[in-house]
This record gives structure tokens, sequence and C-alpha cells, in this order.
């Protein structure tokens, strides 16, 4: 036996045909919905007045008053009335002009019986949704000390009794969880509930701020203090005087910033560059990160004595995937932000829809949802359906990953199962490094296990970042021919070597931009521009495998990546003019011009390589 609709939602057909009246009300009445029926637009108002249904079945030519006439009427009682017309073929212009004044759909007569159930149910399950939602809005904590953060999650209602406790107070407060939290928002949240309210609130990314303009940026300098210190400049800190000073990613701050940094907040007092006297400061400290800030301290990547002058007082804020009751209710309040903003038609998510956004993962947390639901408003007319979300295709929960197993001919059973389970679990954990690129916290939540037994299982299967050496079975000759310009073939070896140094740098530092670029004696900034030019993702990093040698260059010792560019390009040099003379049978100023320099600095080039037989 089929079972019936259990949550009774009240449907009424309006029709002047008692046939399709009676048929479509046995009908209906079987899937367990509440039939009213009328045969004309005044019966059905007047219905309407005394049972204000869900949703309303209209025939769009009657006697008396017509199915537009009538549908005006229903939107007038009650706006969230579901209206379907009902409409002979000939009729279709008409309820397609009704779908554009608020009708929800139509049918054509003969109704499809199949097609009419489904569309019935996808859109009385819409509009509980939608109620179900106006419901959390009413209900959920919009405390009046954070009224700009949404939530019906039991653990941020948490956070926010606790943060009411601490906002008033003096005492520093770190804010911990994965990007895209909005550590940035209860911070401000923080400020705006402290008798600090009516000061400054200054934000600061650290891991934006190179080493050599940290003391100018966060203490500020006289002028004439350096060479491009034109004017005076105030620093971050005195900028925040008086109110609240926000370090934003406070994990990746320089290690040798990190002193200056701590001397500041204990004696709130600067001196800026250049400066002669100490300066008071009357600022609050939140900092913010994404990071294990325990495992930077065993690593001494942060030193421990910043950790306990910032930590007095920890907010750490459960990613989106631990709080699925605020997906729907921060995806509709994005909706009708980006709608408004661009100028859209009010739109809403079908039941697949938000199934689809529940059942995500949300490894980008709420900024993700946010940027994902901009585009999809963008895509849809007015239902935003599955096809108009643009989710990662690399979700780590969904994605399947394909893994091969060698095994040996013959082998007892028992030998294939251990051997099986080991290049199962070494693959598989392979994959998930990959994924996560390299973050433990995160592998280590994927899989399920403690960070010591994954620690434990890196060491067993040599999956740790720091054991990946060059390879010395791994030959890689370049070939530099007559014809090509010294700019093309400097091209092409910087490719290699400086990818591949760098690749080395990274691997030999567990990933640490800041230790590899202290590795290679080049600053921060040029680690990250080079690292882009050469497209060096996190596959690259852990799967691309280095020659122990590439012209004459060691790949396996200590890498200056200036001195190994220097000598790497005169060797090139060397060999491709050498080649272009042959070729040019020794006319120096047809081999200038085929490697695209001019004579001179032919000339120079030959005496500085010593090629003087070529002269």
């Amino acid at each position: 036996m089929k079972e019936k609709n259990l949550t009774e939602e009240k449907i009424l057909i309006i029709d002047d045909e008692p046939e399709i009246l009676s048929a479509l009300s046995q009908i209906l009445q079987e899937e367990g919905y509440l039939i009213n029926t009328a045969n004309c637009g005044y019966a059905g108002l007047k219905i309407i007045n005394n049972i204000n249904p869900d949703l309303v079945l209209l025939d769009i030519k009657m006697p008396g008053i017509s199915g537009f006439e009538t549908m005006q009427k229903i939107k007038e009682h009650d706006p969230n009335i579901i209206i379907f017309f009902m409409t002979a073929y000939s009729d279709v212009q008409d309820a397609v002009k009704a779908i554009k004044e608020g009708a929800y759909d139509y049918f054509s007569k003969p109704l499809h019986i199949k097609e009419t159930k489904k569309k019935l149910k996808r859109a009385l399950k819409e509009k509980k949704l939608k109620e179900d939602l106006l419901t959390l809005k009413k209900k959920y904590l919009r405390n009046s000390n954070f009224s700009n953060i949404l939530t019906v999650s039991e653990k941020m209602i948490k956070i926010f009794h606790h943060l009411e406790k601490v906002a008033p107070t003096e005492i520093s407060i770190l804010i911990t969880g994965e990007s895209g939290t909005g550590k940035e928002l209860i911070a401000r949240a923080i400020h705006e509930n402290s008798h600090r309210s009516n000061g400054p609130f200054i934000p600061i990314d650290c891991a934006a701020i190179p080493e050599n303009l940290f003391e100018s940026e966060i203490f500020g300098h006289e002028e004439g203090a350096f060479t491009s210190a034109n004017r005076k400049k105030k620093g971050l800190f005195n900028m925040a005087h008086s109110g609240t000073l926000f370090l934003d990613e406070i994990g990746n701050l320089q290690p040798i910033s990190q002193p200056k940094l701590l001397r500041a907040i204990q004696e709130r007092k600067i001196k800026c560059v250049g400066g002669e006297k100490l300066i008071d400061v009357d600022v609050r400290v939140i900092a913010a990160t994404n990071l294990d800030l325990h495992q930077a301290m065993e690593k001494c990547d942060f030193r421990e004595e910043l950790f306990y002058r910032i930590n007095q007082f920890n907010i750490h804020l459960p990613p989106l995937r631990e709080r699925k009751e605020d997906i729907i209710l921060l995806a509709n309040h994005f909706l009708e932000k980006t709608t408004e903003k661009n100028n859209l038609q009010p739109q809403s998510f079908s039941p697949e829809a938000v199934e689809m956004l529940l059942d995500y993962y949300w490894p980008g947390n709420i900024r993700e949802l946010e940027n994902v639901i901009h585009g999809s408003s963008v895509l849809a007319k007015d239902i935003i359906k599955p096809e108009h979300i643009n989710l990662r295709t690399k979700n780590i929960l969904f994605s399947k990953i394909h893994i091969s197993i060698d095994l040996p001919v013959p082998l007892p059973l028992k030998k294939v199962i251990q051997t099986t389970v080991t290049q199962v679990e070494k693959k598989y954990l392979q994959n998930i490094l990959l994924k996560t690129g390299y973050r433990k916290n995160e592998t280590s939540k994927q899989l399920g296990i403690g960070l010591k037994t994954l620690y434990s299982k890196l060491n067993k299967y040599n999956l740790d970042l720091t054991s990946i050496t060059p390879d010395k079975n791994k030959k890689e000759t370049i070939t530099f021919s007559a014809g090509m310009t010294l700019q093309e073939a400097s091209s092409l070896v910087l490719w290699k070597l400086e990818r591949w140094a760098i690749i080395k740098a990274l691997r030999s530092t567990g990933g640490k931009k800041y230790l590899a670029s202290k590795k290679l004696k080049i600053d921060y900034k040029t680690l990250w521009m080079k690292s882009n030019h050469y497209k060096i993702d996190n596959e690259a990093i852990y799967e691309e495998k280095i020659p122990e040698h590439f012209l004459n260059i060691d790949l396996c010792g200590e890498l200056d990546l200036i001195k190994i560019r220097k000598s790497a390009l005169a060797t090139m040099e060397k060999e491709l003019i050498k080649k272009t003379i042959e070729k040019t049978n020794g006319h120096k100023t047809e081999a200038a011009k085929m490697l695209n320099i001019d004579y001179k600095t032919l000339y120079n080039k030959m005496i500085q390589h010593n090629l003087f037989n070529l002269l």
C-alpha cells in the first residue's frame, strides 16, 4: 500500500467542469492532501478566506470572474499561496503570461497525472522549506550585541555567550578556525561590544607584510628614515590607539618579526623607524589564525611568549560542515544580498539545490558558500537548481580515488591481504595528503585518525615531505641549437632550474615558503611571485621528479638561487654562442642577429666565456 502524505497540505481546485473537480479530488485525496473544490472564482475566494490553502489549482477560463482576476485576489489575500493554472492547449500563451504575473506553473488539459503529482509535491516541498526558513529567522539568535552575525547553530550560540563576557574586558583574544569561517567578522563584533567601540578597528594581514617593511608598516617611520621615506608615516599601532588592533593570519608572521611585535604588545610602547622616543599606545589585541600554533611552536616557527601573550582567551570557530543548520540560512541571506546588488528578480532554491548545498563538504566554508551563491544567482532566473550551482569538482569527501595494486604471483592468501592493505593505505594516504596540501590537521580529520597516528603512518611509509630527494634515475639534458635567441634559451633554462630549486626548497622545509625563501637566499615576495610564474602547485611539490644534476648544477646540495641561476645561464650562453658562430661560419654580425643581441654585447660575452679561439 502506498504511503500517504502525512503533512496534509491543503489544496483548493477551482474549475467550472464537474468531471475535472471530481477526478482530481479523488486522485489527490489518495495522495494524502486535504482537498476543497469550487466551480467558479467567487466560490473559490470564499473558501480561501476560511481555510487559507497551501496550493490552488485554477482554471484559466471560467464564467464570471476569470482565472487572472481570481489569481490577483488570491495574491492580495496571501502572496505565499502557490497557484497552478490549468489550461487548454490553445490558451498556453495566457498561462505563460500568468506565470510572469505570479503563478508558479501551469498544466495543459488533459492533465498528465504522474507529472501533476510530481510538480505539486515539489512546489509544496519548496513552500515548506521557505516557511521553515522564516521560522528559523524568527527563532534564531540575532543577539542585539552580535546582530551582524547570522546563525542558529548551538555551537555558535555557545560562542556568543562567551563573547558577551569577554568583549567588555581588556584581555587578548585568539580566534582560531579554518579559512573562511568568519574570524574577522567575530573580531569586529568583539570590538563593537567593547568600551573601545568608538575607537578605530585596524586589521592587519600579517602574511602580507614583507619582512623588510614590517617595522615601517606596524610602527611607522620618520621622514628620511630610509631611502624611500619621503614623509613621516603613522604606523598601524598608532592608528589603532584607543581602539582594537586585529592581527589576522598571525600564524604566518615571519619569525624575525615576532619578537618586535611581542615587545610592543607587552610594553604598550613603540618606536617608529628613525625615531628616538618611545610612544605610548593604548590598544586591545585580537589575533586570528587558521594554523595550528601548538604545532608551529614545536617546530620553532612561532614564539611561545608571543602565543601566550595573544592567547589569554581562545575562540575556536567551527567549520561550516559542522553547523549545517546555518547553511540554508546563510545561503538565503547571500542570495537576497546578491539579487538586490545586481538588480535581479527575487530568487529561491529548489529542494534538490537545498539538498546539494547541505550535502557538500564546504572546504572554503562561509566564504566559498557566498561565492557559490553569487555565481548561481547570475545563472538562474527565478529558481536556483543543481545545474546552476558550481561546486568544487575535487571535493575530498566525494571524489573517487583509483588505486592500482601490484601483487607478485603466486603469493599466499595471507600475504596477499597484507600486501593489499599496505599498498592501499599508503596510496590512499598519498592522495589525501595531496588533496589537503599536506595540511596535517586537515588530513587527520579526513582520515578520522589522531595526529600522532598520522605521523606514525607518514614515517612508516616514508611520506614525510622532507624525505623526498632528487631522483638519481632522472636524467635531464637540454640542447641549445643554433637559431635560438639568448632570451629563448634563458627562459628554457630558468623554467627548469628555478622551478626545481624552488620545489626542492619547499620540500626540505615542509612546504613553508618563508623558510624556503631563506634557503634560496631570496625574499618571500620573490619566492611567491616565482612560484606563481612557474605554476608550482601542491601536486608539483609532492609529485614532480627532480634530477640530481642539471647544467653542471648539483640539485642535491644547498641552492643559492642567484648563484645557480648565474652559473646555469653562463653554461647556456657559452654553448649557444659557440654553436651559433659555428653555424654562421664565424660571421659574428650574423651570429649576433640570430642571438637577438648587438655585436658589442656578443663580443663582450665571448671574452667573458673565454671563447678567444672564435674571435
